[in-house]
């Protein structure tokens, strides 16, 4: 079997070859790429194509519902108020009834019944204040747009109603252990 040599020198002018045109098709599609993004009058002018990504933007809310939303902030603040003049109102009468009454009338009983009106006033304060949370959300939200705003209202939203839901439950738990022991009471007299 016969191999063929080639001279050393040979190679090392093929390799170079090769290798100075590789670099001449780079620099040529270089060239392409950059007269596409650039304007052709103005070598010194910035890039046709925006190269930059939109990380900084902000999604938007539909409008709609923020309009929805705008237009619902007053009887949520209107709820709310509500909410913590009733809240305020139970706290006044259970210390009128814990204190006052109790001390001049001295029946014991008083003092749990003004136990009771502070533990209804905190049922009314708690949701109240997720109905002003709610109420402030759509506040910014009306200002920004921000679909960040419309999920943290939408939060707040969901929180008001999981406490109404709490307080449901224990309002009606107190309706059936009072008719159960009204009952039992009317049976034995």
């Amino acid at each position: 079997m016969c191999h063929i040599h080639r001279p050393v020198t040979q190679h090392k002018k093929a390799t170079k070859s090769l290798l100075f045109q590789f670099l001449i098709l780079l620099h040529g599609i270089h060239f392409i790429i950059f007269s596409l993004l650039m304007n052709s009058d103005d070598p010194y002018s910035p890039p046709l194509v925006n190269l930059e990504l939109n990380c900084g933007e902000r999604e938007t809310a539909p409008i709609l519902v923020v309009e929805h939303l705008k237009h619902t902030r007053p009887w949520v603040k209107f709820c709310s108020i509500i909410g913590f003049t009733t809240s305020f109102s139970l706290v006044l009468i259970g210390s009128l009834m814990g204190f006052v009454v109790s001390e001049s009338l001295n029946y014991p009983i008083n003092y749990l019944l003004g136990l009771f009106y502070f533990i209804l006033a905190v049922l009314f304060m708690i949701p109240s204040i997720k109905l002003s949370h709610y109420e402030k959300s759509i506040t910014k939200l009306a200002i920004t747009h921000d679909l960040e705003d419309l999920e943290l209202a939408i939060a707040h939203q969901r929180a008001f109603w999981k406490h109404v839901a709490i307080m449901i439950f224990i309002i009606t738990a107190i309706y059936l252990v009072t008719i159960t022991f009204s009952t039992i009471a009317l049976v034995k007299y």
